[in-house]
């Protein structure tokens, strides 16, 4: 599914997370592993836990982040799409 930054994206509920910080970790319920999100991530990952569009995620960044819009879409939408691969995050495109 190519996510675009019109896509809607929202958590699933098939892991727990534990807030460390700059740092959150993830612990998928049905496969047992587990991921690390370091400080952007773990950004993205708050803004996750309600349905956002991807532009809204990236907005947010480049307001928080030293970032040009570019580099911030090619590394919003990869982090993405690998959660979506673990089924941690959930997208509806228009």
């Amino acid at each position: 599914m190519k996510i675009s930054s019109d896509s809607m994206v929202a958590a699933t509920h098939r892991f727990v997370s534990a807030d460390l910080g700059e740092e959150v970790i993830l612990l998928h319920l049905e496969n047992g592993l587990y991921f690390g999100l370091g400080n952007v991530g773990a950004r993205i990952w708050q803004l996750l836990q309600n349905p956002v569009k991807v532009g809204e995620i990236e907005r947010l960044l480049l307001e928080e982040y030293e970032v040009d819009t570019d580099t911030c879409h090619a590394e919003v939408v990869t982090l993405l799409e690998k959660l979506v691969g673990e089924n941690l995050v959930e997208v509806k495109n228009p």
